[in-house]
């Protein structure tokens, strides 16, 4: 990579499950920028590239700053640590981790992206009230539309679900993540 692009933050509290390589292959396929994979732990699922990987709660309290970051947002060391990176934005995926990532991105000052790709918008309030983290969310959630520079959602029907729940229009878009289909054609051999 070329040492002209600028970094980029893909934030995601949990680095990065086995299911969500629709944010891996996005973020590598970034053509000027430098994917940071940031979030507050590394769990077993997707590989990072280890340079590119910062954690915020590592360590033997990881669970105590987990759980202080998501409450009160980064401390001071972790705001130098990511500073120094000098990155151009934070991308969030999901709206409750972009709830957390919104104090990142403020204590950084720089802007906020936010991309829902589904339960995030599409679970009714009630159902996620269930959850002391999920019930911050939805806290958070007006302050988060009004805070982010710009809502992706993944299809129209997403899109239209985070209106619903008070996402700005002028700054809502549809933004589908497209797949390979060449990866996804039938094997001509296999009877139907």
């Amino acid at each position: 990579m070329s040492d002209s692009k600028r970094n980029l933050i893909i934030y995601r509290d949990e680095l990065l499950g086995a299911s969500e390589t629709f944010i891996l292959r996005q973020a590598e396929a970034l053509r000027d920028f430098r994917p940071v994979y940031v979030g507050l732990r590394s769990i077993d699922g997707l590989r990072v590239p280890a340079q590119r990987r910062e954690l915020l709660a590592s360590g033997c309290l990881s669970r105590a700053r987990c759980l202080a970051c998501k409450l009160l947002g980064p401390n001071e060391r972790q705001v130098a640590q990511l500073r120094r990176l000098q990155p151009a934005l934070v991308h969030a995926h999901f709206g409750p981790d972009a709830s957390h990532a919104m104090l990142l991105a403020r204590a950084l000052g720089v802007p906020l992206v936010v991309t829902h790709h589904g339960y995030d918008v599409t679970a009714e309030d009630h159902a996620l009230s269930h959850s002391p983290l999920l019930r911050l969310y939805l806290k958070r959630r007006p302050r988060l539309y009004k805070t982010a520079a710009l809502v992706l959602c993944v299809s129209q029907f997403v899109r239209e679900k985070a209106l619903r729940k008070g996402a700005p229009p002028h700054k809502t878009l549809a933004h589908y993540i497209g797949i390979d289909i060449a990866r996804f054609t039938p094997d001509p051999s296999v009877a139907r």
